[in-house]
C-alpha cells in the first residue's frame, strides 16, 4: 500500500462476533457477491448452519467484525482454534465490495494476527488460503508478513465445479515478533 492510500485509511474498530450477531451475519454474508470464496454467495440456510453449529464462535473460531463507525465492512477470523496448540488455525478475511482496495483487509489481518498471538502464546504459525487469481488477498497476505509456502494447481474448487489454483501462505510467531520473513526453501530437492 503506498504512503497516500495509507492515509487515507478510515478508523477502524474491531469487535468479536457474539452469539446476539445472527441475524447481523445473515445480512453480511448473504447481501454481496463474495467472488473468491467456495460459494459466490452463501445460502441462507448454509449461513443459518453455520451460526447454528457455532462456526463464528468460540472455542470453534475468533472472529471480529471491522467497523467503520457503525457500519459492519468486514468479518476477519483464525478458524480452527483447536490446532493452536499443535497446528496452525486458518485465517479468514471477507471485505464489502466498497471498502475493498483502501487498505482495510491488510489493517484487519495485522490486527487478528497480533491480537491472535498476543493471546495465545503457545501459538507458533498462522495460515492462510487463497486463490492464485485472487491477487488483493495476495498482496494483503505479504503485507502482512506471511510467506508463501504452497501452491496447489487446481485444488481450490467453486460451487459449480470450477477449479482454480491454490496458494498457501503461512505467518510464524518469530517472524511477526521480528518484522521478518524467514525465506522458504523451494529448491532444497526434487
Amino acid at each position: 500500500m503506498s504512503d497516500a492510500a495509507a492515509n487515507q485509511l478510515p478508523a477502524l474498530t474491531y469487535r468479536p462476533v457474539t452469539e446476539r450477531d445472527g441475524a447481523a451475519l445473515v445480512d453480511f454474508l448473504t447481501a454481496e457477491d463474495w467472488p473468491f470464496h467456495y460459494h459466490l454467495r452463501p445460502p441462507l440456510a448454509l449461513v443459518r448452519e453455520w451460526i447454528d453449529g457455532g462456526h463464528f464462535l468460540e472455542p470453534q473460531s475468533l472472529h471480529l467484525w471491522v467497523l467503520q463507525g457503525a457500519q459492519r465492512i468486514g468479518l476477519v477470523g483464525l478458524l480452527d482454534l483447536e490446532d493452536i496448540d499443535d497446528g496452525e488455525p486458518e485465517l479468514g478475511l471477507r471485505i464489502t465490495a466498497p471498502a475493498r482496495g483502501r487498505g482495510v483487509g491488510t489493517a484487519a489481518v495485522r490486527f487478528l494476527c497480533g491480537r491472535a498471538f498476543d493471546r495465545w502464546p503457545q501459538l507458533e504459525r498462522i495460515f492462510a488460503k487463497t486463490r492464485a487469481d485472487h491477487i488483493a488477498m495476495r498482496h494483503v497476505l505479504v503485507r502482512c508478513g506471511f510467506a508463501k509456502e504452497m501452491h496447489a494447481r487446481r485444488a481450490w474448487h467453486r460451487d459449480g465445479g470450477a477449479r482454480f489454483d491454490s496458494l498457501g501462505y503461512g505467518l510464524l510467531r518469530a517472524d511477526w515478533e521480528r518484522s521478518v520473513v524467514t525465506p522458504v526453501p523451494w529448491n532444497d530437492a526434487p
